[in-house]
């Protein structure tokens, strides 16, 4: 399952270097003491303070059973006076992967950057935090970035108030809320799809006491449906907005509701407000123009001898290569979805690029950190051409309805 964060700073798909550059050096653990088991390692958060002007942001690590989770911040504080270098893309967003080892926070910390997409990434570093431990990511000054403050916390236990509902669709019920501490304080959401049609994507809302918080565009994986109908979908929300407290920022436990903004289906309908659905739209036009690239490139490169050491630097270049290109009758082709909709076209290449650097992410994983039991390349390449090429089709047949 895809989640699309639409908040400024971002949670849970370049330039890229294909070695770890010289990083600082890693901050040695605290006494055995003071280690957090593997089994309280999913209670564990990052907490980043990236501008003097605005509360630190929480994001909880993944434990190391499971794939890493990041975020990304764009009000980040820039250096007063510092220039771009010529031909430097500008920097949009800081990134921050975090994974538990069973032993200390693992952070990769790398640079987003485009002149009008995020269609690079540049690594600043790797750091390796144990429990209580921070460290000033100085290398960020090299870029023109005030450096962040990163620590890693245990959260205090608590049990949150219940949350309000708005639903503002019919066809999705909100079957059930779990309050407590799941692992991390927060809410298990139970959504049940009440339509006879595959419901592809599900727009909701956090909100705090006040009305600040985030939305996220949940989404099937590579093309499936979200939900099926009748079926039932299970949405995680933890508590992590910071609030001020006499110990300084923490998770705050106040009131909360959560909104049911827009239900969008496979046929391309939609129940509820009409941007999800626009999104969505636009979001699937550009996957099907990257699959549409993507898949011959595998193709060709599986009938290449994929044992010699430059066939993954020559597969990244074909990668690398890829550009949004749609003909005009695409570009100018209007929405299907509604006629207040822009051009999903013209919106696609967000889409697009989102794809190209996830994929130069797992081949940069691929080779830094092989998987055990190992994983040869041609076998990842059969693997993921079979991926790509089925949700491909899944995306023509939805097209073509």
């Amino acid at each position: 399952m895809k989640e699309l964060p639409l908040v400024v700073a971002l949670v849970g798909c370049m330039a890229w270097p294909m070695s770890i550059q010289a990083q600082d050096k890693p901050v040695s653990l605290k006494a055995a003491e003071s280690r957090p088991s593997s089994e309280s390692a999913t209670r564990l958060a990052l907490q980043i303070s990236y501008n003097a002007a605005l509360p630190p942001a929480f994001h909880r690590l993944a434990d190391a059973s499971s794939k890493p989770s990041w975020i990304w911040v764009t009000r980040f504080s820039r250096i007063a006076g510092w220039q771009l270098p010529d031909g430097e893309a500008p920097v949009r967003a800081v990134r921050l992967e975090t994974q538990f080892n069973g032993e200390t926070a693992d952070i990769r910390v790398s640079l987003l950057r485009g002149s009008q997409q995020l269609d690079q990434e540049e690594l600043v570093g790797v750091y390796h935090l144990g429990l209580g431990e921070h460290k000033v990511v100085s290398k960020l000054r090299t870029f023109g970035i005030e450096p962040f403050d990163i620590t890693v916390i245990n959260l205090a236990s608590f049990v949150p108030p219940p949350p309000t509902v708005v639903n503002n669709t019919r066809s999705v019920e909100v079957v059930h809320i779990q309050v407590g501490n799941n692992p991390l304080p927060g809410y298990k959401v139970f959504l049940r799809n009440l339509s006879t049609k595959n419901l592809s994507a599900l727009k909701v809302a956090f909100l705090q006491n006040g009305g600040k918080g985030s939305g996220v565009l949940l989404q099937g994986d590579d093309g499936r449906a979200l939900i099926e109908p009748g079926a039932t979908y299970e949405w995680h929300v933890n508590l992590l907005q910071p609030e001020q407290t006499p110990n300084g920022y923490l998770p705050g436990d106040s009131s909360h509701s959560i909104v049911v903004q827009s239900a969008v289906f496979d046929d391309r309908t939609f129940d509820g407000t009409v941007e999800p659905a626009c999104a969505f739209e636009a979001f699937t036009v550009g996957r099907r123009v990257w699959l549409q690239q993507i898949v011959p490139i595998f193709a060709q490169q599986l009938t290449e001898n994929n044992n010699l050491p430059e066939s993954v630097q020559r597969f990244k270049e074909k990668v690398q290569d890829q550009r949004y290109e749609i003909s005009e009758v695409e570009k100018n082709a209007p929405s299907v979805v509604s006629a207040s909709c822009q051009s999903p076209a013209s919106r696609g290449e967000v889409a697009f690029h989102g794809q190209q650097l996830q994929l130069l992410r797992d081949l940069n994983q691929l080779v830094s950190t092989r998987p055990v039991p190992s994983v040869t390349f041609a076998s990842w390449l059969k693997s993921n051409h079979q991926r790509y090429a089925a949700w491909l089709s899944r995306l023509q047949i939805s097209a073509e309805r």
